[in-house]
């Protein structure tokens, strides 16, 4: 405005007149650049802002991950409040910076307490950098595709080798599974798209793409597709993105919480099978402890959102699938895209010429049996050994010949489609719900025969309640129970009526007064007095110990053995900040503890005892706080005792280290 508007104007009228300014450049929308196509708002940045610190807060007080994840969401919180004022030009590359400070963050150890630092982490974080460096520039190296594969190939031998403790390295064994997860599918993705797509990405791109700033705090990750990432930057809304996100974290939180309960309430053994209610239980609780990757990945995809990744769900009420297609359809649909991209449309377009109903069966068929490798890979690169078990080779052929039939059908008949919001009839709702109870029976029916301990095992379950295997019809009550949980649900989702029409103010209040609610009952002085069974239940969420099943045989399904670092890697289980409990400190001044100059940094002495914490403490010769064994049993030891005292002392090694997290004093 001119000198001469304000010198003509009185200090009551440019009062007025500033106030009102500022009221509209408080409000929403607020011109972000001089074109107009994006919107600013100050309170936009603080409600979200606000609702990033609830979910953190969350996070902390349930302890629902690693203290990693609360590192990395506190860089993700003040690297947001800078980011969202960036011009857009300047956003990508803020992001790579902010990943490369995460990973230093997390494998320093960096937080308020500078004595806790680990300055010699920075060293992991510097190799995983320059590993990553290097893996990528071989995919752009200026020779035929076909040498660059085989370089990529002899690159990943070199580092499977070294892997497997056959090269020494100068990193610690931590680097592996961050390193891994960041490039074991990645990287495919990645070529696969440089030799089709002749665009060039920018080096901020790439760079974004490999080292998301959520990676190094989950070794599981999803697989996230190169073109996607590109292509739902920023397109959409940036308020509704960011809100997107914010919805998606706090929906895994629940997840997570879920999961916990259904960990320490519902888990049963095999061995403690003893009538139709906990053969029920038996059979649906593996498929229930995929929570946790449901959960995780949600909250992955949340924080990619808050810096403009308008990403796809990775997974779509998985639970109410009605279908076995629709099961393959909902569940990690990151991993189903990616599988389809890379091996069945290559196989079933090679395979047309044959017949479309060869193309679909050979591709299906074939792109589970990859599923199945794929799975072991990435075991090996998480954990650094191959497992290759029946259950879970029949697991992936059995749920491939299930697809593969349901695919054929509708490749006949046709797919029941209805529009986006539209509700079937009674009829046709009641058909669905009906075939939604029948793929949840079948699903965790092989869910949990892919966690037990062995194909015998899991059929000697149904023996011990009279049920001559999986096919035979079980006893009704079971058949209700699961109509009730199962088919309730899936006939609302049926019957649903339109979509609600988004909008920005009413999500932000929703999940903001949620958010405030659940922050509140997770305060010990408040959920103290709300009665014991829920103090009890909030302790079980935010100390959760080993349950039953789990200290007995220390094995889990497949997907448990990947989301838990604690299980696998103990190096990583340091730099995620996951210490032993305040009731063992200064045992290392003690006799029962010995130094040993590496990761781990302590291990209890073998055949040692000492006075502790007012108690004498006994270390057996297996380095186990327990009275000593022989490896064979004494005559006339019961089976399960005798299988318990036939651990090798490797096996007994890792139940030392996982016990850990459960650790207490007495």
């Amino acid at each position: 405005m001119p000198q001469s508007y304000f010198l003509s104007m009185s200090a009551g009228s440019w009062l007025r007149r500033s106030s009102v300014h500022w009221i509209k450049t408080l409000s929403l929308p607020w011109s972000a650049d001089p074109t107009g196509t994006e919107s600013r708002s100050i309170l936009s940045w603080f409600a979200i802002a606000g609702q990033l610190v609830l979910f953190i807060a969350l996070v902390y007080l349930l302890r629902l991950e690693t203290t990693a994840l609360v590192r990395v969401l506190l860089v993700a919180l003040a690297g947001w409040c800078v980011h969202y004022f960036l011009p857009q030009l300047y956003r990508l590359p803020f992001f790579v910076l902010l990943s490369f400070a995460a990973i230093a963050a997390v494998f320093a150890n960096l937080g308020p307490n500078w004595h806790h630092w680990r300055f010699d982490g920075l060293i992991d974080a510097a190799w995983i950098v320059a590993i990553g460096l290097v893996l990528i520039g071989i995919v752009h190296l200026p020779i035929a595709f076909g040498w660059r594969v085989l370089a990529l190939v002899g690159a990943g031998c070199g580092l499977a080798a070294a892997r497997m403790d056959w090269i020494a390295t100068p990193w610690t064994r931590a680097v592996w599974p961050v390193l891994a997860s960041m490039f074991m599918f990645r990287l495919i993705v990645y070529a696969y798209e440089m030799r089709r797509d002749q665009r060039m990405a920018t080096v901020s791109e790439r760079l974004a793409y490999f080292f998301m700033l959520p990676n190094v705090c989950f070794p599981l990750f999803p697989v996230v597709d190169f073109r996607t990432f590109r292509s739902s930057y920023y397109n959409a809304d940036r308020h509704y993105i960011y809100q997107t996100g914010i919805q998606w974290m706090f929906r895994g939180a629940v997840h997570l919480i879920c999961y916990r309960i259904v960990y320490q309430r519902f888990v049963i053994d095999a061995a403690d099978v003893q009538d139709q209610v906990d053969l029920l239980q038996f059979i649906i609780w593996p498929f229930l402890l995929y929570l946790k990757v449901s959960g995780t990945f949600h909250i992955i995809t949340g924080i990619l959102h808050l810096f403009g990744f308008n990403l796809p769900e990775t997974h779509n009420l998985y639970f109410l699938s009605s279908s076995f297609t629709d099961f393959w359809r909902r569940i990690n649909i990151y991993w189903k895209d990616f599988i389809m991209k890379i091996v069945y449309y290559p196989l079933y377009f090679r395979f047309r010429r044959w017949g479309e109903s060869i193309a679909l069966v050979s591709a299906t068929l074939l792109a589970f049996l990859a599923t199945w490798l794929l799975h072991n890979y990435q075991w090996f690169w998480l954990r650094g050994t191959w497992v290759f078990t029946w259950n879970d080779f029949l697991f992936w052929m059995i749920l491939a010949v299930l697809v593969t039939i349901n695919a054929h059908y509708e490749m006949r008949h046709g797919r029941t489609r209805r529009l986006r919001g539209g509700a079937l009839s009674w009829n046709g709702a009641l058909q669905t719900a009906s075939r939604t109870i029948g793929v949840f029976v079948v699903i965790s029916l092989l869910w949990s025969f892919w966690s037990a301990s062995s194909v015998p095992q899991w059929f000697s379950v149904f023996d011990t309640v009279g049920v001559e295997g999986p096919g035979k019809m079980t006893p009704a009550l079971v058949l209700v129970a699961v109509a009730a949980i199962i088919g309730i649900p899936a006939l609302a989702l049926a019957r649903g009526g339109a979509d609600r029409q988004y909008s920005f103010q009413r999500s932000v209040a929703s999940v903001g007064v949620c958010g405030l609610i659940a922050v509140c009952i997770s305060l010990p002085v408040v959920h103290d007095r709300l009665g014991e069974t829920v103090s009890t239940a909030m302790a079980d969420i935010r100390m959760p110990t080993l349950n039953s099943r789990d200290n007995a045989n220390l094995e889990r399904g497949y997907y448990e053995n990947l989301v838990n670092v604690g299980a696998f890697n103990p190096e990583l289980w340091i730099v995620y900040g996951q210490q032993r409990h305040d009731g063992w400190d200064n045992l290392d001044k003690t006799p029962l503890s010995e130094f040993t100059g590496a990761l781990p940094t302590t291990y209890l002495r073998p055949l040692s005892q000492a006075d502790f914490k007012g108690t004498r403490v006994h270390i057996n010769r297996w380095g186990m706080r327990d009275q000593d064994y022989e490896k064979i049993p004494a005559p006339g030891t019961p089976r399960s005792h005798s299988l318990a005292l036939r651990m090798s002392s490797a096996r007994a090694s890792r139940m030392t280290r996982l016990s850990r997290a459960c650790w207490s004093g007495g």
